[in-house]
């Protein structure tokens, strides 16, 4: 059941009013919406919690109860609408309304519900973040006379307390805040846990087919909750709070397992040990891992068919965690099954996108298995379902052109691959959202070697160098927006590598040689700058300088 709650206050009641004709709810009147509510809810709602949830609301009617009903479900969302974070993170964290709302909304509703609005206020500050460094980056590029205009050090300029004042959220200090609301969301769950046993005790001889059923029902949608708790922890910092992750997924799984007695043969029961095996898996406990997902397969088999998505979700998982092992035909036979179930299943058969996730990594294994022409067919379909559903501009079919130029260089294909290449280039380069999209811009680097080493191989130095040099521009770019990631940092160097390596043939054949010399001895004086400012190995710098 879908519930659709609007508000209006009285200023846009009257907007409406005095101006009938031709009104319709478009963009901006929502906005104003947004705007007056948001200001006016949280106002109220701050108050009423700095006053221990005592005083009297008698606007929203005869009691508080249409109010908290009301900010309970929207408040939040009206803050995050209108750009009010600050404001959103000072609720979200506030240890009364997290009770209020799980009070107001019950524990699985309310539960949700907090969690959901944490990770948009995650996704905003991110936003916001990203905006905020392309603005600073830029600044430092301005004041910088960088190699061939990038510098590669430009965050260097920036002290802690500088960052601060310039108004750049704290990623970090917001996913702490995140975790600990969780944990207060953990914490009530237990003492509502310890509260349904407590009076089932009391009711003891009086316990009859209701008191029982109210129990059990209790335990499921706290398990649920619970499992919800910890896929958030998850998703915040899965490797710092792995323990708290699964600590949650185990009480879910014990009061799942209490709720339904005897017949522990529930789907619930399956969805938790899912999770407790996508957990072990990220962190390679592979023996955990398999438990868990052949207890979940087994459940799901007997409760929801043998052809039913959640089984052919368990054996894609079961298939990548074998093709790590390299074992590569298990792995081959679980992906095979899910694909068939997954077709078969979906009401879009093969036009789903599951389907082209299970082909893509069937592709994979082809191309391990120097099956090559199978790999292709693979990758191949999956692009057009791909492109069908999410369109031919998606960053998502930009990858798997990127895999077919891949096989097709195996198979000495180099027009199909350079193709392949150049249609990923330009999808890949359309979706960069500027040039300090540390992403974006990494993966058209990808593409740009794989097209400069296509020319290369194929003895067409002036293009390959033309490409390789293209690259270089952007992964300086992207090493100048990471202050310390030691891959990209490698990346780059090889890259340089690649171009000298070029010049080095360039100059044989070259009538400049001095400029082409020139050059190399620029680059070279790049890579022991990096070496020595970046890496710190300054007997590695020595031998570039």
């Amino acid at each position: 059941k879908l519930d659709f709650y609007i508000g209006l206050e009285r200023i846009v009641f009257n907007d409406i009013v005095e101006n009938p004709i031709g009104l319709l709810l478009d963009e901006h009147l929502l906005r104003k919406c947004q705007e007056i509510l948001s200001h006016s809810v949280f106002t109220k709602l701050k108050n009423y919690l700095d006053n221990d949830m005592t005083q009297s609301l008698p606007e929203f009617g005869h009691t508080n109860h249409s109010f908290i009903w009301y900010c309970c479900r929207h408040s939040i969302q009206h803050l995050l609408a209108n750009g009010n974070l600050d404001e959103a993170q000072i609720l979200l964290v506030n240890e009364s309304f997290v009770r209020l709302r799980l009070q107001n909304t019950g524990l699985l509703r309310g539960t949700f519900q907090h969690c959901r609005d944490c990770a948009k206020l995650t996704i905003c500050l991110m936003k916001r973040f990203d905006s905020w460094r392309s603005n600073e980056l830029q600044t430092a590029d301005e004041h910088n006379n960088g190699i061939s205009g990038y510098s590669l050090f430009p965050m260097e300029e920036y002290e802690n307390k500088e960052l601060k004042s310039s108004g750049a959220p704290d990623i970090l200090a917001w996913k702490e805040c995140y975790f600990k609301v969780l944990c207060i969301i953990s914490t009530i769950l237990r003492e509502k846990a310890g509260e349904a046993f407590s009076k089932r005790l009391a009711e003891g001889a009086y316990e009859n087919n209701t008191t029982e059923y109210n129990s059990r029902h209790i335990k499921e949608e706290i398990g649920e909750a619970f499992q919800i708790v910890g896929e958030s922890i998850g998703d915040i910092d899965s490797d710092t709070y792995r323990i708290e992750e699964l600590e949650n997924y185990e009480e879910a799984l014990q009061l799942k397992t209490e709720a339904f007695g005897g017949d522990q043969n529930n789907a619930s029961i399956a969805d938790t040990l899912y999770a407790m095996g996508c957990h072990h898996q990220r962190f390679n406990h592979i023996s955990f891992a398999q438990k868990c997902y052949e207890q979940a397969l087994r459940i799901y088999k007997l409760t929801l068919g043998y052809e039913h998505f959640s089984v052919a979700r368990v054996l894609h998982n079961i298939g990548i965690m074998y093709a790590y092992k390299d074992e590569r035909d298990i792995a081959m036979k679980c992906f095979k099954k899910s694909l068939s179930i997954r077709i078969s299943a979906s009401e879009l058969g093969d036009a789903d996108l599951s389907v082209a996730d299970s082909l893509c990594w069937m592709g994979k294994i082809h191309r391990e298995n120097e099956e090559l022409f199978d790999a292709r067919e693979c990758f191949m379909v999956a692009h057009k379902t791909k492109s069908a559903i999410l369109g031919t501009h998606h960053p998502e079919c930009a990858d798997v052109l990127h895999n077919i130029g891949v096989v097709c260089d195996d198979l000495n294909l180099h027009p199909q691959s350079l193709s392949c290449y150049s249609q990923a280039l330009a999808i890949r380069r359309a979706n960069v959202t500027d040039v300090y999209d540390v992403t974006g811009m990494n993966e058209v680097c990808e593409t740009l070697n794989c097209i400069a080493t296509v020319y290369r191989t194929t003895g067409e130095r002036q293009k390959a160098l033309q490409f390789y040099q293209q690259s270089l521009k952007r992964r300086v770019r992207i090493v100048s927006a990471v202050i310390s990631d030691k891959d990209q940092i490698s990346t780059l160097l090889r890259t340089y590598e690649d171009v000298i390596s070029l010049l080095k043939l360039e100059v044989s054949e070259s009538n400049e040689k001095s400029d082409m010399l020139g050059q190399i001895g620029k680059l070279l004086l790049e890579m022991g700058k990096l070496y020595d400012n970046r890496l710190r190995k300054l007997s590695k710098a020595m031998l570039y300088y």
